[in-house]
């Protein structure tokens, strides 16, 4: 994420309208150069952080329900950072609108703008208190908005700041690193809960399936219909607790069997 914003800022730099911020990079170099060095440093270390963080969170979800796909991070781990960018995408559009009231106070746009998005605040608090209370997943609702809460605060600090203030303050993103891997080690129930809804998100675990003879076949004989909650689906395999015996973990090929989603997360 971290990478992302730089690029972007840079990109705006060579705008017209990127004078006075390459104006503030400037004169935030000729002022204090260190800091300015420390504070890409720390932007990158944060950078590999995020980059990490969703096999980390993998890592603890497949250690939680006692399997692991070694295939995820070996050939097939382009695939696992696309899934991730796409999930990140969510949480942080979602972070956006739970928090939009801050940034937009912190961009010191007009009052109107700032009245619209405690609007949006408010509703999106809302519907979190609603889905917790009405689903009873008050695990699930607290590890997203823990999440949202991280990712904008240090969105929060990233527009609010000026270069100068970035290069006082270098370490930030060395706290918000430091956070986002040692929250998920010490709550890691709580992490497997998050990850859980990632996947379900993407269509790949966390949910009610059956899976059956390939397009089907003799899928009218009960005995022939396995039912499950699917923990993961990669390219080669599903990993699927079975109903009549949840305490083990059960890995089919993908080509032996086909696959119908209830689309119910437990």
């Amino acid at each position: 994420m971290e990478s992302f914003l730089i690029s972007l800022l840079v990109l705006v730099l060579f705008i017209e309208r990127g004078g006075k911020l390459r104006q503030q990079l400037m004169a935030a170099i000729a002022s204090n150069h260190r800091g300015v060095i420390k504070y890409f440093g720390s932007a990158a270390v944060l950078s590999l952080t995020l980059s990490l963080l969703p096999g980390l969170l993998l890592s603890i979800y497949m250690r939680r329900n006692g399997f692991f796909a070694y295939e995820v991070f070996g050939d097939q781990r382009q695939a696992l950072q696309v899934l991730s960018v796409n999930v990140l995408a969510n949480f942080l559009l979602l972070s956006v609108c739970l928090f939009s009231t801050a940034l937009l106070w912190n961009s010191k746009v007009d009052k109107v703008s700032i009245g619209m998005s405690a609007l949006v605040t408010l509703f999106m608090i809302t519907l979190f208190v609603l889905f917790a209370l009405s689903s009873g997943r008050y695990d699930l609702a607290i590890s997203i908005f823990v999440l949202c809460l991280m990712l904008g605060g240090y969105l929060c600090f990233w527009v609010s700041s000026g270069f100068g203030e970035k290069a006082r303050y270098w370490w930030v993103p060395l706290a918000f690193s430091v956070a986002f891997f040692l929250l998920p080690l010490a709550f890691y129930q709580s992490s497997a809960v998050l990850t859980e809804n990632a996947l379900f998100q993407m269509k790949v675990g966390g949910m009610d399936v059956e899976l059956s003879e390939p397009l089907g076949f003799e899928a009218h004989k009960s005995e022939a219909v396995l039912s499950g909650k699917l923990l993961l689906r990669t390219p080669e395999f599903y990993y699927l607790r079975p109903t009549n015996n949840p305490a083990s973990v059960l890995i089919l090929r993908t080509e032996h069997v086909s696959l119908k989603y209830n689309d119910k997360l437990r």
